[in-house]
């Protein structure tokens, strides 16, 4: 039986529920870097309707923004031989004993390019009042990973997919939104305050290696044992943005805050959809499951110095609580507490016995910590129509090391950016900007994993060094009337 690429629909019970790897240029898999340096809570052009709706109080007349941000991004995942849980599968062949082991680990690799689009739009509708209208199309979680196929035997052709298959081997997942705000702008105050309402469209479709048992054993009885798990999904979710905008210093200063609401108000996202598993040599069969995540809410404040008409600075962070997403649970879809369903024990076994649970197919912990964010930019003005953008910054991990797997991986990381800003007429301009996003290694060879836990929770062991880089390009295009 073939076990690769060839082979998308062959799935194991709960081997669907880890999302599929990311782009992730801040904490987690937040993925937001439309606006490019412009992109912050102190700027007035549409994207603001996402970073502070506050912003587009002081603009001027209807803005038009279109953006794509294009990301060039390298992985690999090192899988040592301390991760596959039976270091000796076949004791008396030792020559297919390291075969086996050989096909079980080692480094799995990843090339992709990744597009993500945003339309946003502002506009006073041409009445003399301090009221805005905006609307904005934008992805601030998610993306899409096709790992690199690797040569493998006819012995073990599961290999073909690389060390990293029990987590991940290749897929989407991604949270579009659809905004719609408005901002009041106090001109003797010099404040503009903003709100939106959020509509999320989320979306999962994500293929991995998996066994029944949450282990990572490649034969059963003589026989191939490896399978393959894809899972479909999607969910629509609700939120609110908010924020306040003050131009302290006329035309010189602005300081900006907002708030960007959980989903629901709770983090909770239920996705429905569908599970196809193919067990080994088993046939496959499809099931409706739904599968349960979560995504945190974001704080964030700036302040923008422009104390000559040549040159700006810009000094901004964000903080978002990732601490909300504490597991991820893939249950049968006739089950209507899902998350009481899903509870568990610290040893990753059912802390519940109702009845429920024997309708969950799995649950993977998370555990993610709160992460932050700070950047620094600076502006020149070669004349009124050339601008040179520069900007730094870091960003913190959200993965602890014993959850940490090819499918969701993240790491303090420095971000550099340089770019051009040309104004070729009064009504449109546009800006090219480019950002390495630095990732720190992370090496975690030495720390517990997922194959310390118990069913349901159970997985093959998620240790090894994870490493990855992100160069981006962002274009954007800005039309005023």
């Amino acid at each position: 039986m073939m076990l690769g690429r060839t082979c998308a629909l062959s799935v194991t019970l709960g081997a669907t529920i880890a999302l599929t790897s990311s782009a992730a240029f801040a904490g987690g898999f937040a993925s937001a870097r439309f606006g490019g340096e412009r992109g912050n809570p102190t700027e007035t052009n549409p994207s603001t309707l996402y970073y502070n709706p506050a912003g587009i109080g002081m603009s001027e007349g209807t803005q038009l923004m279109i953006d794509v941000s294009t990301a060039f991004r390298t992985a690999s995942y090192d899988r040592p031989v301390s991760a596959i849980d039976d270091q000796t599968p076949f004791p008396d062949d030792p020559e297919k004993n390291a075969r086996a082991l050989a096909a079980n680990s080692g480094q799995g690799t990843l090339n992709n390019i990744i597009a993500s689009p945003m339309f946003g739009i502002s506009s006073d509708l041409g009445l003399d009042t301090p009221l805005r209208l905006g609307f904005a199309f934008y992805v601030p979680f998610g993306g899409q990973a096709a790992w690199d196929e690797q040569s493998a035997s006819d012995e073990f052709p599961g290999a073909s997919d690389g060390s990293q298959r029990w987590y991940a081997i290749d897929g989407s997942i991604r949270t579009m939104a659809l905004t719609g705000g408005v901002a009041y702008h106090i001109e003797p105050a010099r404040l503009s305050l903003g709100l939106t309402g959020n509509v999320y469209l989320s979306s999962i479709e994500t293929l991995r290696a998996r066994n029944t048992d949450g282990s990572d054993d490649l034969e059963a009885g003589g026989n191939l044992k490896e399978g393959r798990s894809l899972v479909k999904g999607e969910s629509t979710d609700f939120g609110l943005g908010a924020g306040v905008l003050w131009e302290v210093w006329r035309r010189k200063a602005w300081l900006g805050a907002s708030y960007q609401s959980m989903p629901n108000f709770n983090g909770d996202i239920e996705y429905e959809g569908t599970l196809q598993n193919y067990l080994g040599p088993a046939p496959g069969n499809e099931a409706d499951i739904k599968l349960t995540s979560s995504l945190p809410d974001v704080f964030r404040l700036g302040i923008r110095v422009r104390p000559k008409a040549r040159y700006e600075f810009r000094l901004f962070g964000d903080y978002t609580r990732w601490s909300v997403f504490e597991n991820q649970c893939l249950v049968n879809s006739t089950i209507e507490d899902a998350a009481a369903a899903c509870a568990v024990n610290d040893d990753g076994s059912f802390a519940s016995t109702d009845a429920d649970t024997g309708r969950v197919i799995q649950n993977l912990p998370r555990n993610y910590t709160d992460s932050f964010g700070v950047r620094a930019g600076f502006s020149y003005w070669f004349s009124a129509d050339l601008e040179m953008l520069l900007g730094g910054g870091y960003d913190s991990n959200a993965v602890p090391d014993e959850t940490i797997d090819a499918s969701l991986m993240d790491m303090d990381k420095f971000t550099a950016s340089l770019g051009v800003d040309y104004r070729f007429t009064k009504w449109f301009s546009g800006a090219l900007t480019a950002t390495n996003v630095f990732y720190l290694e992370r090496d975690t060879s030495g720390s517990d994993g997922n194959n310390d836990l118990r069913l349901p929770s159970r997985q093959p062991g998620n240790q090894g060094v994870y490493n990855q880089n992100i160069f981006l390009i962002n274009t954007n295009l800005n039309f005023s009337f």
